[in-house]
């Protein structure tokens, strides 16, 4: 819609008010502002003609001069200087308007009384007055077209009155009557196209500031978009650099981590097959065979850890290993720690170390609830990188419990005289596949993922890990807990730590393997033990020599087999025969395996690779 349209739509077409009364209002101010200027310029002007028009009089009427020059400066001069005097007041913008057509009133009826007063003598000379007094009405004054009007309508009826009193001719009457509603009527016009030009011209500028005020605020939102998505695109390039980078990182550690594990797997399976093929050899020593079995069974225990910590990792990080609560004395379980490390030191022949365990800190009747296999874990894993990485010095490890906020967590200390880290290398020793020298030429061995499964195993017990290193000088690793309990002396029902052998008598075994060469070793075993051994290939043929009668003192039961499973197997028969006793033995052996296993019906269990130690004392608990 165009503004002259929208414009005639809101205006009143008789007062050339707008409709709108705020827009109205708005105007009235805009109004009052721009003719206050030439108001004082016209009022200044009339001051200066009214003057020079009572000099006239002095001259044209000498016999009227005196009551004329009192009208002139004794009533309309003395009013048109309080108009001018108000309109330097603030409040004058309000009723300017007003005062103005009052004073312009004011003007033409001092000119009509003077016409009256003269009469005829003076009627066809200030007549003429009355036509200044309209285009000083309606064109410089600028009175706003409906007070114009007005006053100009009440000048020329006030100008029919005083000719028709004064008995004016007809022919001057009609001829100054002419004159006058002609100057009346051109004023009037002049006077509302000049208020409508202005009232478009102030609505058109109210329609180009809202214009400017969105073009503003379009410009504005641009900026903030623009700003915004350059702000957008410098982090989503930020995002991209740093995802290169740890694209890149990743690829690096997969390929670091692929030439390790390369490495550390084909290490023990070349000394595993070169010294089985030592041993075939017809002419293969018998002390020798001795020794070179004892390096393949040292290999395979190496490449079963990497096995097992590469599971961890994997269980850890599916949620699949849960925290499994038991209550016992947390200084047995240290001494514990400290007499299997103690063992592997003599294995590993590091004669120059010594290994300290504190227990100083900690009572000897001090229980808590919590998993016990997990904080040794821990332990063990902090232990063994301690003796890979010390030559000479101690290594020295303690528990306290530390209470601080009103809360308390037990709080494990690993502490080694050994190589330390550098300082740029401390910040990622937790991550997986991770190692302080990651080159060709590292001396020293692993893969990296024993920190990470100790950061990760105490992250599930409510804890965290960490370390304090100088190069060259030692490292002290640390880990807590929070989710304990502490209460006074251990169950009756708390496990044992030794098992008492019993002397062995002639006893039967039934093996339920569906693997020949698994069946193969413990055949051998239990026979050298004196045994009588049979063999099931799987759940359904135990089953079926069961139903025949057969009696067993003990059942070894593989899990994972083919026609019926170890577990479905095992709670057959215990339904049936629960008088046997079943002991699980398998290559599951990750977190939650054997708690299905004694879940389904077995007595105990035993993970593969099978130690023959704990197989032999296993069995001679319950036979």
């Amino acid at each position: 819609m165009g503004i002259k349209k929208t414009s005639q739509t809101l205006l009143s077409i008789v007062s050339l008010s707008f409709i709108d009364k705020d827009i109205e209002q708005d105007f009235l101010k805009y109004y009052r502002n721009k003719i206050v200027g030439p108001i004082r310029y016209v009022l200044v002007i009339s001051l200066m003609l009214y003057i020079a028009f009572a000099i006239l009089d002095s001259f044209l009427f000498p016999e009227l001069a005196v009551i004329f020059h009192k009208i002139r400066f004794f009533v309309i001069i003395p009013l048109v200087i309080l108009t001018l005097s108000y309109t330097f007041f603030s409040s004058s913008l309000k009723y300017l308007q007003l005062i103005a057509s009052i004073s312009v009133l004011v003007a033409g009826f001092g000119i009509l009384a003077m016409l009256y007063i003269g009469g005829r003598e003076v009627n066809i000379l200030y007549y003429v007055g009355l036509t200044l007094v309209f285009i000083y009405n309606y064109d410089f004054i600028k009175l706003r077209f409906l007070n114009a009007s007005i006053v100009g309508n009440l000048i020329l009826l006030g100008y029919v009155y005083v000719a028709l009193k004064i008995d004016e001719s007809p022919q001057v009457l009609v001829t100054s009557l002419f004159f006058l509603i002609s100057a009346n009527i051109m004023g009037m016009v002049s006077a509302y196209y000049y208020e409508s030009i202005n009232r478009k011209y102030f609505y058109s500028n109210i329609l180009l500031e809202k214009e400017k005020q969105k073009t503003a605020e379009i410009n504005l939102n641009l900026e903030e978009q623009v700003i915004e998505r350059t702000a957008n695109l410098e982090r989503a390039n930020k995002e991209l650099t740093i995802a290169k980078d740890k694209a890149e990182e990743s690829e690096r550690m997969k390929s670091v981590f692929l030439a390790t594990m390369s490495h550390e797997l084909r290490t023990p399976l070349n000394a595993i097959i070169g010294f089985s093929q030592l041993i075939e050899l017809e002419d293969s020593d018998p002390d020798e065979n001795i020794e070179n079995a004892q390096i393949i069974r040292k290999s395979g225990l190496h490449l079963l850890s990497l096995v097992e910590s590469l599971f961890d990792i994997t269980l850890i990080d599916s949620g699949e290993i849960k925290v499994i609560l038991k209550e016992f004395l947390l200084l047995d379980m240290l001494v514990n720690v400290n007499s299997v490390m103690q063992h592997e030191k003599v294995k590993q022949g590091n004669k120059a170390i010594q290994l300290i365990f504190d227990p100083a800190p900690i009572r000897s009747d001090f229980k808590i609830s919590t998993d016990e296999y997990k904080i040794k874990q821990i332990l063990i894993n902090l232990l063994n990188n301690a003796l890979k990485f010390t030559e000479s010095g101690e290594i020295r490890f303690w528990c306290e419990e530390i209470k601080e906020y009103g809360k308390s967590y037990l709080k494990f200390y690993v502490s080694d005289t050994g190589i330390g880290i550098p300082k740029d290398k401390i910040e990622f020793v937790f991550d997986v596949f991770r190692q302080v020298d990651e080159t060709h030429s590292r001396k020293y061995g692993g893969v990296g993922i024993g920190l990470n499964v100790v950061r990760k195993l105490a992250h599930l017990l409510g804890g965290d890990v960490g370390v304090e290193s100088f190069e060259g000088k030692g490292s002290t690793f640390y880990f807590t807990i929070s989710n304990y309990a502490v209460d006074g002396a251990p169950d009756a029902n708390s496990e044992k730590s030794t098992f008492e052998l019993a002397k062995l008598t002639e006893k039967k075994i039934l093996v339920v393997e569906d693997d020949h060469p698994s069946y193969s070793l413990l055949k051998a075993v239990l026979r050298k033990w004196g045994y009588i051994v049979a063999w099931a290939q799987n759940g359904e043929i135990a089953l079926k020599i069961l139903e025949e009668k057969q009696k067993f003192d003990l059942i070894l039961m593989d899990i994972n087999m083919p026609v019926l499973n170890g577990y479905d197997a095992t709670a057959q028969i215990k339904k049936q025969y629960p008088e046997n006793i079943i002991i699980a033995q398998t290559a599951y052996a990750v977190s939650g395996d054997k708690e299905k296993a004694l879940l389904a019906g077995c007595d105990d269990y035993i993970t593969k690779p099978i130690s023959v130690k704990k197989l032999k004392a296993l069995i001679e608990c319950y036979i």
